[in-house]
Formats: structure tokens, C-alpha cells, sequence
């Protein structure tokens, strides 16, 4: 099985063995999000829907992301259900399986990757990725912060840490849906342990949050 693989819009993902799965290398984008809205146009994601998520979270060009505007370059504001309707829409495209990862499967390719070294970019196809992929990769590897306390690991690339909420399914009736991660307090000042294991739960499933978006896992069939 390839360590990198890429989905639909050419962004990479990377495999983690403990869950037999690909994983989005980063959470997904504003990028990958609208090329799903222009081919698939649909009144449940038309131009208002999307201008209520920009107000949420402003979109930024690669070119223009830095240490403080980042997190604009992923898609927030998203409901899992939502999220769900750009995970159909990559298996379609692909003929394979994405979903949102479960509780315990966000963890377990997290608690995989803090221990691994960052990809290097010769790591990566070039002939795959697209010129704002490649863009907003290097942007990203220059500007976002680094852990303290330790070196720079492959969790710390991708954002798990230093990126967004992100959310996963928890596989229960009660409360269906958690999120992992542990953003920037200058993008969400939530105190929270990622590495206690536990998800965060929102207090309102249909409320719209600023702070959380998702990333997807692409199974092995």
C-alpha cells in the first residue's frame, strides 16, 4: 500500500496502517471544498449557503496565507451531514469509500503520526498536485507553529495540532458527533487536551461552528 495517495482534487493523504486507511494529509480545504460546488451545483450548497460560511471563516489564497490567517484555508463551519455530501461525492468520483473517521479512528491515526517525521516534498508527486496544492503545502510548512517542547513530528504537518476542530462520528445515539484537535488559540482559544483521547462535544448539533471543519479517511477495499 502507498504511503501517499491523493483524492479527487489531487490533495494527498496518507496512509496509517493502524486504521488500514488513507487519511487527508491536511483538514479539507476551501480549495477541494469548491471544486465540489462547481461540479456538483445543488440548491442545499448554492452561492448564500457558501456566503454564510465565508462570514464564518474568510477564505484566503495560498499566496496570502501566513502565521496568522492559516486556518482560513479550510473549510469550517460545515455540519457533519454536510461533510458527508462532499464524502459521497469524492467515493462517486473515485469508485472507493471516504468517510468522516470515527472517534477512534481520528485518535488512533493520530496517535500514529505524533511519533513519525514530517513528509518531505520529494515525498509527494509532483505531477499530482496542483499548483495551489503545491502552494498552499509550502506556505503551510513555513508558517504554521511548531509544538513546544519537541522536535516537528507528521501530526504536527498535518495539522492535527495547530489546525481546526475537526469532526468524527462517535458511533452512539446520544451524542453522534465529537470533534478532535487542538487549533490555535489566535482561531479558537478552546483549553482542551488532545491527548486525553476524549472528543469535544457541542453544546448544539444545529448550531453552525466557525471553528470546526473535517478530513476525511479513504478505506482499503
Amino acid at each position: 500500500m502507498s504511503t501517499i495517495g491523493y483524492d479527487v482534487t489531487n490533495f494527498p493523504m496518507c496512509w496509517v496502517e493502524s486504521i488500514q486507511a488513507h487519511i487527508h494529509l491536511l483538514p479539507v480545504t476551501k480549495i477541494q471544498f469548491e471544486q465540489f460546488l462547481c461540479d456538483r451545483p445543488s440548491p442545499q450548497f448554492d452561492q448564500e449557503w457558501y456566503d454564510g460560511i465565508l462570514q464564518l471563516n474568510e477564505r484566503v489564497t495560498p499566496k496570502n496565507v501566513s502565521a496568522t490567517n492559516y486556518w482560513k484555508a479550510f473549510i469550517t463551519g460545515v455540519q457533519p451531514e454536510e461533510a458527508r455530501v462532499f464524502a459521497e461525492w469524492c467515493s462517486e468520483a473515485h469508485d472507493e469509500e471516504y468517510v468522516l473517521p470515527t472517534r477512534h479512528e481520528w485518535f488512533e491515526a493520530y496517535d500514529a503520526v505524533k511519533r513519525e517525521a514530517p513528509f518531505a516534498f520529494s515525498d509527494l508527486d509532483d505531477e499530482r498536485l496542483t499548483t495551489r496544492c503545491r502552494q498552499l503545502l509550502k506556505k503551510l510548512d513555513t508558517v504554521a507553529p511548531r509544538q513546544q517542547g519537541s522536535g516537528r513530528t507528521r501530526a504536527d504537518q498535518m495539522l492535527m495540532r495547530q489546525g481546526v476542530m475537526e469532526w468524527v462520528e462517535t458511533e452512539t445515539d446520544k451524542m453522534p458527533w465529537g470533534a478532535y484537535g487542538q487549533p490555535n488559540r489566535k482561531f479558537y482559544g478552546n483549553l482542551y487536551n488532545l491527548d486525553a483521547g476524549q472528543p469535544w462535544f457541542p453544546n448544539d448539533y444545529g448550531q453552525r461552528l466557525f471553528s470546526h471543519g473535517f478530513r476525511l479517511l479513504r478505506r482499503a477495499l
